[in-house]
């Protein structure tokens, strides 16, 4: 008896990369013993738009060979096509529909997106924000598509940026000399001199010199308010005031009384040693604490309250004491005004770079109040600074990643500041739990040569403000000294 081969008809199965069904081919038969190439089978597979053939697999996804009969694949067959990256052609326009740009957007034709997903990669408009956004005809978007069906286009409708920007009026070394303004506007809108006029006042005692931005570098009007900065200053220059002509070498007695100035409502710290009077004019009789001399981070800090000219006609700012540590917290008085002793203890102007100091790190926050922590940061950090904004008394740095940081000159200082490595013992040293130096936990011989890992700095007697601070090195089991002569640090 003789027998025939079975005839099989092999379904097939059309699906991307992802594994999503595309369709179903047009199949084959043959008999169940016959061998078909592979080749033939490429040949009949369909055109599929936004998609390039792959390969082909068995059902169960194994791999199939250059020749297979019709028994081997009787499961059937499934055909993988790569998605295609395409090019979506982005109008650009605003909300009365009149073009500002074209761009592109690309991405594979099966990748999902919302509406959400399209705003983020919509190119970004200079003076502009995203609105929203519709298909190339006008048509609503769904809620969720593929690039493959915005193929032909979408338009990206914005609306004109509302600019907000914080102004800040001082002289020319810096200090504030008036209360802090603010200024607004649409950014496509023109700030020229008529604008600035607005904001210049009839400061006592001073003259609008010109108008600057954060690295004081002067701004050219007419401007945009999208081109302005984040920060504005009014620089003002300090009148000379002449003696009175008829008692040469007399005391000025013209002070500029109305004048709130400089750094009143601000913080300042202490560069230099200083006391805390309790009255304008400054003697022993009258002195109410004093403050020696601290390294940066542990420099003495004020509130200024007020301030005051004594009998030579000598600026004092009236201040409150707010370093909570110290038993002189809470004190008032009057301190010297001048910029050699006492400075804003936050930053006013941008740096590209700012570096860590404070011992135990700082946090990285959403938002400019320090709230949200999203990051921390030890000390010797280097952080990329993009802005600089103001909070009330205070100030920001916003880093590239849309976080907020102190500018607090005490925490971080503009530049980079070098972190020492490892520190070598140059003499006998001994290793201590506390910065005091008072807990000894490790003695080192003189003979016995030792490199210590530096994983940070700190000072003694930091908030005890009738004290000098000594620096220490933190490492490995303790605090050490730093002193010269006793250690050699490595940078």
């Amino acid at each position: 008896m003789a027998y025939a081969p079975v005839t099989v008809s092999v379904p097939i199965t059309l699906k991307d990369n992802l594994g999503t069904v595309l369709g179903t081919g047009s199949g084959l038969s043959g008999a169940y013993t016959a061998t078909f190439p592979l080749t033939d089978l490429q040949a009949q597979l369909p055109n599929i738009p936004n998609y390039t053939y792959d390969h082909v697999t068995k059902l169960d996804g194994s791999a199939l060979g250059a020749n297979f009969t019709f028994g081997d694949v009787e499961d059937g067959l499934v055909v993988i096509f790569n998605a295609d990256t395409l090019n979506i052609s982005v109008q650009q326009v605003d909300a009365d529909s009149n073009p500002l740009a074209v761009s592109t957007i690309s991405g594979p034709a099966n990748g999902a997106l919302t509406p959400a997903d399209l705003a983020l990669l919509a190119p970004a408009v200079p003076h502009y924000v995203i609105d929203h956004l519709v298909a190339a005809d006008g048509s609503a978007l769904p809620d969720n598509f593929t690039y493959a069906d915005i193929a032909d286009g979408i338009q990206a409708v914005y609306t004109v940026k509302q600019v907000n920007v914080a102004v800040r009026v001082m002289d020319e070394l810096g200090n504030l000399i008036s209360t802090d303004l603010s200024i607004s506007g649409p950014a496509t809108d023109e700030f020229n001199a008529a604008e600035l006029a607005k904001l210049v006042a009839n400061i006592p005692g001073y003259t609008f010199k010109t108008l600057q931005d954060a690295q004081r570098d002067v701004i050219q009007l007419p401007t945009l308010y999208g081109s302005l900065p984040s920060i504005l200053l009014l620089v003002y220059a300090k009148d000379v005031l002449p003696e009175n002509p008829s008692m040469p070498g007399s005391p000025i007695t013209t002070a500029p009384a109305a004048i709130q100035p400089w750094l009143v409502g601000h913080v300042i710290y202490a560069l230099t040693a200083l006391s805390l009077y309790s009255s304008p004019e400054f003697a022993t009789s009258n002195v109410l604490a004093t403050y020696v001399k601290k390294p940066r981070i542990y420099r003495p800090r004020f509130m200024v309250i007020g301030w005051a000219y004594d009998s030579q006609n000598r600026l004092r700012y009236q201040v409150r004491d707010i370093n909570q540590k110290s038993a002189t917290y809470g004190l008032t008085g009057y301190v010297d005004a001048d910029p050699a002793v006492v400075r804003g203890a936050y930053y006013q102007t941008l740096s590209s770079e700012i570096t860590v100091l404070n011992p135990k790190g700082i946090n990285g926050y959403s938002t400019a109040d320090l709230t949200g922590k999203v990051n921390h940061y030890k000390q010797g950090t280097v952080l990329k600074v993009v802005r600089l904004v103001a909070d009330r008394v205070a100030t920001r740095f916003i880093l590239a990643d849309g976080s907020y940081i102190t500018a607090n000159k005490q925490l971080v200082k503009m530049g980079v500041v070098p972190m020492p490595s490892s520190a070598d013992k140059l003499a006998a040293l001994n290793r201590y739990d506390d910065l005091q130096l008072t807990q000894r936990n490790q003695h080192y011989q003189a003979i016995t040569p030792q490199t210590f890992r530096i994983k940070g700095w700190d000072y003694s007697n930091g908030y005890n403000y009738q004290v000098k601070s000594v620096k220490r090195y933190l490492v490995n089991g303790g605090y050490i000294t730093a002193y010269s002569v006793l250690v050699r640090a490595q940078f």
